[in-house]
Order: structure tokens, then C-alpha cells, then sequence
């Protein structure tokens, strides 16, 4: 039998980033059932086989107890819900589901409540946004228990996140800074995710428009939804200055690629992003680019329909920044209404 016949068998792979800027790979090895996963030795190792009849033996009869955890994480992954998520979403989803099974696979759900989601959140602070991506999943795990009847109430409803202003927008000069100290492709993917307000996943896979186009298309990974932007006359002549990936190379046709003519890869954009950035002494994200690009939109008076056009975000979302911009807008007024009426030139 073939170690990719076992039933069970799953294999996660990790890297570390080296002093060196290289990566070192490593493979872990688990036993996965009913919601709860195993650690094993790596496949034609000795043990291996022991361990892994060992654990098949075990876990033959055995089943999580209806209500806790371990099963109701067996029953979401099972679901319509999940199943209709965009992929990113179910790997990144599963990863945390396996940790949720693992650490409190036997507790009962109902039992689940908000001072045990702060210690679950609190016991990964050193690394925030796996802290926050754990509380999301739970409280989506929770919204599924609510709906089929095995608890009330949502116990990470008002847990905090502790990545907050993670994905700030960028201020005006630390855009004007970063755009003039990047170099060519670093400053293209600055103005890519600008002028389309998309994802970091979605800005690597853009197509290079060809001379004579003026929009580009796009599916998003998270929601599925096919795009075509009008590309802004800026962002055509920022494209125009970069030459294509040449022809016959791994990133032809692509808009953004390395030295070595391969497609980015979204943590080799990311690690470029975090260099400049630490050269410019502060801490901004390619996310914080997409509330640019809706602030920007709705500062040019564009309706919520218009700026969803172009990001691909739910209305909801955009209304969140309208209003806020409405709000700078009529305290701005309110302000300069004041200052007249104390006789001050507003001029």
C-alpha cells in the first residue's frame, strides 16, 4: 500500500524564512478523523506504520459526542456553507477549524462563552492576526451551532480584534514617499492595487491590458465575482511605463512579475512591500490600499453603486466609508459656518 492510499493521511507544509532571506520547507505528517487530528512520524520512518494502525484501531468506533465541538466542526466542514466558499476561504477556514478540534474538540458548545473565546484569542497575542483569523472562525462556527439548534447565543459577539489599524489607509505623503522610493514594479503594484482596489491574491494574477485596452478583467478568488475596470488614465500610463514580461518566460502575459520573469507570489510581494516600508520607517499594508481606492471614489462624488462597481465589495461596506466621509464633509462645513459667523476670513 501506497503512503498516498492511506485513508486519514494528511500532510501540511510550512516554511521559515532564513537570516538569509532564503526559506527552508518542512512536511508535518497527521492522522485526521471525526474532527481530530494526530500527530505522526514522517511516512517511511520507523514508527510510522505502528502509530498509524494504532490510531486506525482507535478511532474505528470512535465519534465525537454530538454538541461539542469536535462535531459540530465535522458537521460545518460537511456543509452547504463552507462548500460555497471561495477556496482561500476554506483553506484558511480549515487550518483554524483543526485548531478549534485539537484544543477544545471535547467541550460542549453551549458551555463555550465569551471569557473562554478572550483566553482563546489571548493565548495567540503574540502573533494578532492568527488570533483574530481563530475568533472569526469560531464565531462562524458558532453562527452555524445557532442555526441548527445547538446553542442561542454567539459567545465571540463584541471579542475585539487585536490586529486593529493593521490595514489603515495610506496618508498622502507616505503614498508620494513610497511611490517615489520603489522601484519600478514594487511602485506598479502600489498603483495596481490603487487604481482597482482589489486584494493582494487578485492584484498578482492581473493581465497585462494589452496597448489599445482601457479596462481590465479579473474573477476575485474570495467571491467569486467577475470584474472589468476601466483602467484610470494614470494607472494606463504607470502600466505603460513598465515593459512586459518577455514572451515565452513563466510571467508572460501577467502585469506584475519578479527579476527572474516568474509570477509574484502574494508573500514575495508582501516581503518587498514590508523592505520599503521599513526604509520609509513606518508599517503599511497592500490591504490599506483598497480604502484608498473607495475613499478616493467616494471623494470624486461617485454613488456606493459606482465604487462597489469597481472593488467588488458589498454595498454595506462601501456605506461604512461614505458615511464617514459625509461626516468629514459636513464638520468641515460646520466649521467654516463657525469661523464666519465669529468673523474670522476663511479665505
Amino acid at each position: 500500500m501506497g503512503i498516498v492510499d492511506l485513508k486519514y493521511l494528511e500532510c501540511v507544509r510550512t516554511r521559515k524564512r532564513l537570516a538569509d532571506g532564503t526559506y527552508r520547507y518542512y512536511e508535518h505528517w497527521y492522522f485526521r478523523r471525526n474532527g481530530r487530528r494526530h500527530k505522526l512520524p514522517p511516512p517511511n520512518t520507523p514508527g510510522f506504520h505502528e502509530r498509524y494502525q494504532s490510531l486506525l484501531r482507535d478511532t474505528v468506533c470512535e465519534g465525537p459526542l454530538p454538541g461539542t465541538v469536535a462535531a459540530v466542526v465535522a458537521e460545518y466542514r460537511a456543509s452547504p456553507e463552507l462548500a460555497k466558499a471561495a477556496p482561500s476561504t476554506r483553506a484558511n477556514r480549515d487550518r483554524y477549524l483543526d485548531l478549534l478540534a485539537h484544543d477544545y474538540g471535547r467541550q460542549s458548545m453551549v458551555r463555550l462563552d465569551t471569557p473562554t473565546v478572550y483566553k482563546l484569542r489571548d493565548r495567540y497575542a503574540k502573533t494578532p492576526g492568527k488570533a483574530d483569523n481563530l475568533v472569526a472562525t469560531l464565531s462562524a462556527l458558532c453562527g452555524f451551532a445557532i442555526k441548527r439548534g445547538v446553542m442561542r447565543r454567539n459567545p465571540c459577539q463584541g471579542v475585539e480584534r487585536l490586529a486593529d489599524g493593521e490595514y489603515e489607509p495610506w496618508p498622502a505623503p507616505v503614498m508620494e514617499r513610497a511611490l517615489a522610493d520603489a522601484g519600478p514594479m514594487l511602485r506598479l503594484a502600489i498603483q495596481s492595487h490603487f487604481y482597482t482596489g482589489q486584494r493582494i491574491g487578485d492584484v498578482v494574477r492581473l493581465r497585462r491590458p494589452a496597448p489599445h485596452d482601457h479596462t481590465v478583467q479579473l474573477v476575485q478568488q474570495k467571491t467569486g465575482k467577475h470584474l472589468i475596470i476601466p483602467l484610470h488614465r494614470d494607472f494606463r500610463a504607470a502600466i505603460d511605463r513598465v515593459p512586459p514580461a518577455p514572451s515565452g518566460s513563466p510571467a508572460a502575459g501577467l502585469l506584475l512579475y519578479n527579476r527572474a520573469n516568474k509570477p509574484f507570489t502574494k508573500d514575495a510581494l508582501r516581503d518587498r512591500l514590508r523592505t520599503l516600508m521599513n526604509r520609509l520607517d513606518t508599517d503599511y499594508k497592500f490591504h490599506g490600499l483598497r480604502k484608498n481606492a473607495v475613499i478616493a471614489l467616494l471623494q470624486a462624488s461617485c454613488s456606493v453603486a459606482e465604487t462597489a462597481s469597481i472593488t467588488g465589495q458589498t454595498y454595506e461596506l462601501v456605506e461604512y466609508y461614505a458615511k464617514r466621509i459625509d461626516q468629514l464633509r459636513m464638520a468641515t462645513s460646520a466649521i467654516s459656518k463657525w469661523e464666519r459667523a465669529d468673523g474670522h476670513d476663511t479665505d
